[in-house]
Order: C-alpha cells, then structure tokens, then sequence
C-alpha cells in the first residue's frame, strides 16, 4: 500500500535499460525514493495506455516508463510506440482532471544505477506538490472512463499508427503535420471518453440526455448524438420515461 504523504510510483522498465538500471542501482547501494514500485517489462512498447491509467486507481501517484534511448532500442520501434502511448494517456489524463505529469518516459543506457536513480528523484519532486489524485468519487469515475476509452478500437488505431502518419503518410501518400495529428487524435479521445463516461454514468442509473449531460457538464446536442450511436450499437437501451423524455440504461457492461 501507498503510504498518504509518499509519492508512489509504478515504474515500468524494459529489461535492457530501465530493469538493468533499477537493478544496479541496488547492487551499488544508491538510495531510491520510497514507495517505488519497480515492474520488469521485455520492452516499454509493450505497456498500453491503460497500463498507465489504472495505477490511478490503486492509489498511485505517478507512473514511470524507463526503457533503452531511442536508437538502442532492442526491438527497434519500441521507444516509438511508447511514446505514442504515453501522448495517449496524458491527453486522457487532461481530460480527467488529472496532471499529465503524472506519466513520464524516461530513456536510460544499459545499467545506469545512477541514472535511473536521477529520473526517479527528479519525478518524485514532480509529483509532491501535486498531492493525490484521486480526491474524489467523480475523479475515480473519470478515470475508469479513461481506462475504458483506451481500450477503444479507433483510438488504439490511431495511436498506433501516429508515427507512420507523420513520417510516411497515409494510404494517400498525405502526410500529417504535428499540429493536424494533434487536433485529429484530440478529438477522437475526447469522443470515446465522453461515450465511456456516459455508459458508466448510466450503469449507476438510467438517466435522460439532459440529466447524462449535467452529470458529465457536457452539451445535451452532443450527449444526444452519442447517446443515439451508443443505442445503435447495442450498448444503451429505452428503460422509461419521465416528463416525456426518454430515459436509458447501459445495456451489458
């Protein structure tokens, strides 16, 4: 368990550079925040956008992705994915109301005890004065909605293919700038968090448009509109009415 005052932290190595670091850092005796965490992954482009967001939930404070530097990668586009991945949580993060400084990737050579000793103090003076971030039961929910959200298909598509778009282009031969993944990728999050939010709203109580849209302080238009795609795809149902307006319930989740 995470003690209250301590920053904790989960931190996901890769074998190479983030494991092989943590681990010298304990042959050489160099101290180590408290409340550290150490997972030993084979690469850092294995560990999903999820796999950064539920740590939350457990009570952690912050999570951290130490792998090889990018052009050490044992598995060549590892760091990429990685990064793309991190991009993806700390947007979902945002959208919770939770720091994007809660989640960092950290690049690190081959048994670099001192190094890896570096990154994780310098994040736990991040993270200190950000103090806890799940203060409350709606925090909690975001999250959950955020964890559900990255497992979407479109945006897992997305995420996975940004590097490819901004290098080589899409099917078209079109290649996007930052700014235009950006915007593109923004959007997609914002919708599948918003269909997230509005299913585990509703898996509480059935609810109205009007009432989905107070609870999330959303625009009811746009709760409409996703609340009749969600409809159309099985996952909301009519469950009465009240005041002549409908109201729905989540439908298996």
């Amino acid at each position: 368990m995470i003690m209250e005052n301590t920053p904790g932290i989960v931190a996901y190595c890769c074998e190479w550079g983030g494991y092989s670091s943590a681990d010298q850092a304990g042959r050489l005796g160099i101290p180590l925040p408290t409340g550290i965490r150490v997972v030993e992954v084979r690469c850092v482009g294995q560990v999903d956008a999820g796999a950064l967001i539920e740590p939350f939930l457990h009570r952690a404070h912050g999570v951290l992705l130490a792998g090889c530097r990018v052009e050490r990668c044992h598995y060549l586009t590892g760091n990429i994915m990685a990064r793309g991945r991190v991009d993806l949580a700390q947007r979902l993060l945002a959208l919770c109301g939770v720091d994007p400084r809660r989640v960092r990737l950290a690049w690190l050579e081959a048994a670099d005890g001192e190094g890896f000793a570096r990154e994780t103090d310098d994040f736990t003076r991040t993270l200190a004065p950000l103090g806890h971030p799940v203060p409350g039961e709606d925090t909690a929910l975001s999250l959950m909605a955020a964890l559900m959200a990255s497992e979407a298909e479109k945006l897992r598509w997305l995420a996975g293919v940004g590097y490819d778009l901004k290098k080589t282009g899409n099917v078209f031969g079109r290649v996007l700038s930052e700014e235009e993944f950006s915007r593109a990728l923004d959007e997609v999050v914002r919708d599948a968090f918003l269909q997230a939010r509005l299913l585990l709203l509703l898996k509480q109580s059935p609810r109205t448009s009007r009432e989905l849209a107070e609870a999330a302080d959303e625009d009811v238009g746009r709760v409409s509109g996703v609340i009749t795609l969600l409809e159309k795809e099985g996952k909301v149902r009519h469950h009465s009415s009240v005041d002549g307006l409908p109201r729905f319930a989540a439908e298996g989740i």
